[in-house]
């Protein structure tokens, strides 16, 4: 058989190598990986925060290959290939995205370190690390609430410096951040900001962030 081109060999099932691969496969009681691909809505992915730390370590290894919102209407979530779409990311796709991903990470601070972690506080999911070559501490925080949140952490065995960098995934003015979209037209209609931070000490190792 041609395609293209290109010579293919067509296998059947009453083919010798077909029979073989199935006896093969029937003795496989488990397998060793398996690799997830999730395209979803933005609630699937916020609710399913936790979904990796429920894994067994005794069972196949997971590969998370792809996952992405495709669909910003939550309503959508058994269906969400229908119509409504995503033609570009969209602040609350990405916001969604960083939860699971966020989710991600604490199940790794687990994994490879034994640390404990919550990683959520009513509707901010966070998590903390530190950057152990040059001593600094690196928090990241995803808030689905409309409104600030005040996080009040300590810090322990550390001193924590007063100034800091905070990177803002944020709509340019006059753009809803809860429906905003990058377009080829209007590519920065919300972008990643850079600004200079001041934290609120308290004592010496306690610090709050407003996010």
């Amino acid at each position: 058989m041609v395609i293209n081109g290109q010579p293919f060999t067509m296998l059947f099932l009453n083919d010798i190598r077909i029979s073989h691969l199935l006896q093969q496969l029937r003795v496989i009681n488990s397998p060793p990986t398996v690799d997830d691909h999730d395209y979803q809505v933005p609630l699937y992915f916020i609710e399913n925060f936790r979904r990796y730390e429920k894994v067994s370590q005794s069972g196949p290894k997971v590969l998370v290959g792809e996952f992405a919102v495709i669909n910003d209407d939550d309503s959508k979530i058994t269906n969400p290939f229908g119509p409504g779409r995503l033609s570009f990311p969209s602040t609350k796709s990405a916001i969604a995205e960083s939860i699971y991903r966020i989710g991600l990470n604490v199940v790794l601070l687990l994994l490879l370190k034994g640390q404990e972690g919550d990683g959520k506080l009513g509707n901010l999911y966070f998590i903390a690390t530190k950057r152990t070559n040059d001593n600094t501490l690196i928090v990241k925080f995803s808030n689905v609430d409309h409104s600030d949140i005040l996080v009040k952490a300590q810090i322990q065995g550390s001193m924590a410096s007063a100034t800091g960098v905070a990177h803002i995934l944020t709509a340019v003015p006059g753009i809803d951040s809860a429906t905003g979209h990058n377009t080829m037209v209007n590519p920065n209609a919300a972008a990643i900001v850079t600004i200079p931070v001041v934290a609120i000490l308290k004592g010496m190792n306690d610090i709050s962030f407003v996010c």
